[in-house]
């Protein structure tokens, strides 16, 4: 957090604390978390996807997020198998299908992040060997 503030990026603690337990737990979790909502699958598939795409946008690392995007998506092909045929499976796969997509974009933009991220060092070091031999 101490980094965040010497960022200029603004951090409620209790939120990055809750955040992160959520992450803690949900990379140790079971896989079959799913399975306890047969009530109405398809709304808690997208209500865990849409948390997961919260986690992203409220600052948490990406790749602890990948990770729990692509085991969602397993989740979903696993819980769809058992809905053959029917509506439930074609929405299940719907939400699998959307959940893939945000795991390919989280994935796309951790690794233009860690590309800028290489060039600015790049150029850092370039600019602090120049002044060094100027």
């Amino acid at each position: 957090m101490t980094l965040f503030a010497m960022m200029g990026v603004p951090m409620d603690r209790r939120k990055f604390l809750l955040n992160s337990a959520a992450l803690a737990v949900g990379i140790s979790a079971e896989p079959s978390l799913l399975d306890l909502f047969d009530d109405d699958p398809v709304r808690h598939a997208v209500g865990r996807l849409r948390y997961l795409q919260d986690l992203l946008h409220s600052g948490e690392p990406a790749e602890p997020i990948y990770r729990l995007l692509v085991r969602h998506s397993d989740n979903l092909g696993l819980l769809a198998s058992r809905f053959k045929g029917s509506d439930v499976e074609r929405k299940l796969r719907a939400v699998q299908a959307w959940t893939l997509g945000w795991a390919g974009q989280t994935a796309a933009g951790h690794r233009r992040h860690l590309s800028v991220a290489s060039a600015r060092l790049c150029l850092t070091r370039e600019r602090a060997e120049n002044d060094g031999s100027a």
